[in-house]
Formats: structure tokens, C-alpha cells, sequence
């Protein structure tokens, strides 16, 4: 393996930026240091050593790339192709703007997700802009005027992160793309902060800190499940492309064995749980973004009900094939609304450590009996780490080990088999019945216990089934 000071020697001359000569975030005296990863002034090291940002473009180079290009029938490669570039480089604001650029091969960088740098590149290095007041809204809206992209808050980072990691019109991991082999998004945003290797050290207060879990968790499923619905509404709007388009409905009502040794001949995990009063050979709409909207921000204790409301009649337009164009669209915009009005009381109430206490009880009791799926047990799990992370973080005595085994054994209990060196591409295993279960053994192990062990002990990498 390269030594840190070969990589980043070649990688300072590719980070230069061509509007200001050789001016580069790369430069030993600017980003390029040799600290510790995250440390100031070592932020392009440690995301050309530690970000997987950094590979996005040469994964375009392998094996399944090449044969996905094939299989879609693209005019060039996909690595010269726009229909991956745009995310596997994405320096460009609009994906219809995008052009090949040769600083392509960084992947994603610098300029990707902090915006065109000509404008702003020379002037940030000076000490007037190093001494304004980034949390002033003034100065972060000249800023951003300049080309810089705003970051400071959680909305905002993850506002940027959805749009390759859900998808948007122009940059979109459609039916057609999964088929030919790309995988499947199943982006959740606390789960990536917590094990992305951050380039950067933001302060934060105590309060900050104890929450950022939770706040991450709850933010993120509100701007991931605002910009799926976007992504939708482009869909269903455009002219040509199929319809519906596939992607939006949920893979495993199709994708999954009909028997398997847990259940018996002739009888897989789905047909053994029945289908919800719905046609068993029916389009259902994905759960992935919207299972555990009406919890995020429940009301009196109990689940949001106007946003249950709301995305029952969307479920419902999107499912009945003889629903008009119309009352997709206007059960669309009502989710939309509701959904945006709840991010917005999100991003700036208090996180009380009995209020993440009440969503884990409802996620561990009521709502654990209606878990029948891959995708609403996978974000159940997720929530319940990123909610117990921050609970043991307000407070010590609800730092519990034995929750923490049973949620690193519900995790186990969801990735996908590999056999003689061959992954799954689906749940084979899943057993709905034995993750109920699973939960209910939760609700007694997050009662007050000794500190004996670190909060975050069920943090492991590869904490996501893929």
C-alpha cells in the first residue's frame, strides 16, 4: 500500500483547480497536511486516503461497470458516460450542466459537495474570510452567493448527500440500472454520518453532541423521504421513460425465494406473512423512506396522524392502477407539505431524553408487530441504534450492553447470505417472525443499568446489510 505522503503527492497536482492556476485544496499548506484525519488543515488528505467519495469514479473502471454499460446499451463507457458521471463525479450543480471534465478521476471531491470554487477558491484563503462568523445567516448567505455551499446544518448536509444517494431528475439509479447490476439505494443518513470518515471537526455544546444521533436520524428520514417524493413527482410528470417506474415500489414483494428451509416447500418469509389484505402478485410501494415517518415526530406519544393520513392516500394513488393522474399528484404535494412542515419543527426542537425513550418503546412494542418486511425491519434497527446511541449519551445510566447485543444480532439477522463466495442480492434468510421477536427482547435490556461498557459498543463497520 502507498505511503500517505506518495498518495497525497499525487493527488496535489490533480486537485489544482483550473480557474486559479495552481492554486489546490491539496497544497501542504492548505488542506494537504499530514495531521490526524480530521484534523485542520489535513481535510484533503484524510478524504483522499479515508473517503469512499474517492473511489466513486474508479469503480466505473471494474468489472460490473463495464458490463452494466453493455447491458444498458450506453454510446461510451461508464466512466465517460453522463449517465454515471454526474454521480460518480457530480461537480456540477445541475445534472444537466455536467461536463467530462480530466479531474474526473478524483471521484467525488472537494468541489462536489462545497460547490464551483472560481469564485471563492483564492478569496477563502485570506484572514478577512477566515474571521467571519460562519453561523451568521448574513455571512453564510454571502457565501453561498459566492458558489460555496452551505453545510451548517443537518438539513442542509443531508439535503446535499440525497441527491445522488436518493436521487433526482437527471441523477437517478432507476429499474433499468438496478437490473443491469448497480445496487440498490438504501440510503439512511445517521447510519452513513456515523461511519463516514469525517474530513472535518465541527464544535459542538454538550447538548450538541449527546443528541447529534437522534437529531441525524430524525432529520435525515425527513429530508430522504422529501426528496424521494421529488424524485417521484419527476417521474410521474416526465413524458417519456417507463411508468411506472419500478424502482419506487418495493423490490422484495417480487425479488424473494417462494420456499425456503425456514418455512418449508412452497412457502417463502413473504407468503408466510400474508400481504395486508393486497393482491400477492400486486406493485407495493416501497416502505424503504416512509415506514417511520409518522414516528419521527409523533404527536402526544403516538404516531403523527395526519402524516399517516397523508401517506396511506399516496400509497394507495400509487398502487391502484386505475388512479388518475391527478390524484397521484395531489396526494403527492399533500405528503410533500406535511412532510416539509415536520422537518422544519424538526431541525430546531429539543431532543429530551424521555422523548427518544417513548419512540424506542413504540419501536420495540406496537410497531414492532406490524413489521412483515426487509426494508421497515432494516430502518427499524437503524433507528433504534442512532436513538440508544443518544439516549446513553444524555444519560450514562441508560447505557445498556445488553441492548446493544441484541441490536448487533438484529443487524446480523438482515444481511444478505453469502455462499461459497456469492452474495444474495436479497434477503433470503429474513425471518420476520424471529426479528419480532428480536424486538420485544429489547424493550426490558434498555432499562437503567451500571456503566460497563462505551455507548456505541454496536457500532461496527459494515453496521448497513450491504
Amino acid at each position: 500500500m502507498a505511503s500517505t505522503t506518495t498518495v497525497v503527492s499525487d493527488l496535489r497536482g490533480a486537485g489544482r483547480h483550473p480557474a486559479v492556476g495552481a492554486m489546490s485544496c491539496a497544497a501542504a499548506s492548505c488542506h494537504g497536511g499530514l495531521g490526524q484525519p480530521g484534523s485542520k488543515g489535513s481535510e484533503f488528505t484524510t478524504w483522499a486516503l479515508l473517503d469512499p467519495h474517492r473511489q466513486a469514479y474508479a469503480v466505473l473502471l471494474n468489472e460490473r461497470s463495464v458490463q452494466m454499460a453493455k447491458l444498458l446499451g450506453l454510446s461510451e463507457p461508464a466512466h465517460r458516460s453522463k449517465v454515471c458521471l454526474t454521480c460518480h463525479v457530480g461537480t456540477a450543480e445541475s445534472p444537466d450542466l455536467f461536463e467530462a471534465s480530466p479531474h474526473d478521476r478524483l471521484g467525488v471531491s472537494c468541489e462536489a459537495c462545497h460547490g464551483p470554487a472560481s469564485q471563492w477558491l483564492a478569496e477563502h484563503t485570506t484572514g478577512s474570510w477566515q474571521s467571519l462568523d460562519r453561523t451568521n445567516p448574513s455571512v453564510r448567505e454571502w457565501k453561498a452567493e459566492a458558489g460555496l455551499r452551505d453545510l451548517t446544518t443537518t438539513a442542509k448536509t443531508a439535503g446535499l448527500c440525497v441527491r445522488c444517494h436518493v436521487g433526482e431528475a437527471g441523477r437517478e439509479v432507476n429499474h433499468d440500472l438496478i437490473a443491469a447490476g448497480h445496487p440498490r439505494l438504501n440510503f439512511e443518513f445517521s447510519s452513513y454520518m456515523r461511519l463516514y470518515p469525517k474530513h472535518w471537526n465541527a464544535p459542538q455544546s454538550a447538548e450538541q453532541a449527546s443528541t447529534n444521533d437522534a437529531r441525524q436520524w430524525m432529520v435525515g428520514q425527513m429530508v430522504s423521504a422529501r426528496q424521494s417524493l421529488d424524485l417521484l413527482d419527476h417521474r410521474l410528470s416526465r413524458k417519456t421513460g417507463p411508468s411506472p417506474e419500478l424502482s419506487e415500489f418495493d423490490c422484495y414483494a417480487c425479488h424473494h425465494d417462494l420456499h425456503t428451509a425456514q418455512t418449508g416447500p412452497g412457502l417463502g418469509w413473504r407468503q408466510s406473512e400474508g400481504f395486508s389484505g393486497k393482491n400477492p402478485g400486486g406493485l407495493s410501494w416501497g416502505t424503504w423512506h416512509a415506514a417511520l415517518l409518522p414516528i419521527v415526530a409523533p404527536s402526544a406519544g403516538q404516531p403523527d396522524e395526519e402524516l399517516t393520513t397523508a401517506l396511506r392516500a399516496l400509497e394507495e394513488s400509487l398502487e391502484d392502477p386505475a388512479a388518475s393522474a391527478e390524484t397521484r399528484q395531489a396526494a403527492l404535494q399533500r405528503a410533500r407539505a406535511v412532510i416539509s412542515q415536520r422537518l422544519d419543527e424538526i431541525e430546531t426542537m429539543p431532543v429530551s431524553a424521555d422523548e427518544l425513550a417513548a419512540r424506542i418503546a413504540w419501536l420495540t412494542g406496537p410497531s414492532a408487530d406490524s413489521i412483515r418486511d426487509w426494508d421497515r425491519a432494516t430502518q427499524t434497527v437503524l433507528a433504534l441504534r442512532s436513538l440508544h446511541q443518544s439516549l446513553g449519551a444524555m444519560d450514562t445510566r441508560l447505557r445498556s450492553p445488553a441492548a446493544d447485543a441484541t441490536i448487533r444480532e438484529l443487524i446480523e439477522s438482515l444481511r444478505f447470505e453469502t455462499r461459497d463466495e456469492v452474495l444474495f442480492d436479497s434477503p433470503r434468510q429474513f425471518s420476520p417472525v424471529d426479528f419480532r421477536s428480536g424486538l420485544k427482547r429489547l424493550a426490558p435490556n434498555l432499562q437503567p443499568v451500571p456503566v460497563s461498557a462505551p455507548v456505541g459498543a454496536a457500532d461496527a463497520p459494515g453496521i448497513l446489510p450491504r
